[in-house]
């Protein structure tokens, strides 16, 4: 049978907000809720800021968004978040609950002998909130374009090579910086799941990057 995510994603628009100004009066909740923001504040915020400007310019990638919100400057997005602080806090509050939910289902799975399986894939999506609010750590110029992209060289799967689309890592800022990103991230992962693959972990040493 066909499933109808017209449907589904119709009903997910009327059911969660419904679900959410419930959650927001219990004070239980909501410290909880708070409780997550803060100890997550170094991915959620931007995390949140990103997908509610990304409605804001009708799904525009960022590179594509004023140069204000599209350079992360720091007085404009105060302003923003401020200006749209309910959208911002129902974001933050739907990934608050996914990942609520995601920990009681790995605590029952484990229970039943299951371990959960998770796949970490090595580069990230160039129009993603990773990229916009780490801009320093990628191969991108100072108007956001990318100079350096992923990919693979010729060989005998495609004689052509392949390109991927995402952005480099700018390895010099990242030794700099203590590789912070990569042990947050690496860290993150290792709570959701019970074995982790980082695809791919040759990466690490040897990589093909492609002038834009």
């Amino acid at each position: 049978n066909k499933v109808d995510f017209t449907s589904a994603r119709e009903s997910r628009a009327k059911i969660l907000p419904i679900a959410y100004n419930n959650f927001i009066r219990n004070k239980k909740w909501m410290r909880e809720f708070s409780a997550f923001v803060e100890r997550e504040a170094y991915w959620i915020n931007d995390f949140a800021c990103y997908i509610v400007l990304k409605e804001t310019y009708n799904g525009r990638p960022w590179y594509e968004w004023p140069t204000e919100f599209k350079t992360h400057s720091a007085k404009a997005l105060n302003h923003f978040v401020v200006s749209n602080a309910d959208a911002i806090r129902y974001i933050q509050w739907e990934q608050f609950i996914f990942f609520t939910q995601w920990k009681r289902l790995k605590v029952y799975c484990n229970k039943q002998g299951i371990q959960i399986f998770g796949d970490l894939p090595f580069y990230v999506s160039y129009d993603s909130a990773d990229v916009w609010s780490n801009r320093d750590i990628f191969k991108l110029d100072s108007d956001g374009r990318m100079t350096g992209i992923a990919g693979v060289p010729p060989d005998y799967f495609n004689r052509n090579g392949q390109l991927w689309g995402m952005p480099t890592f700018n390895w010099d800022v990242l030794k700099r910086k203590k590789y912070s990103w990569w042990k947050r991230r690496v860290r993150w992962n290792i709570e959701l799941f019970d074995k982790l693959r980082l695809d791919h972990f040759r990466a690490f040493a040897d990589y093909w990057e492609v002038p834009s």
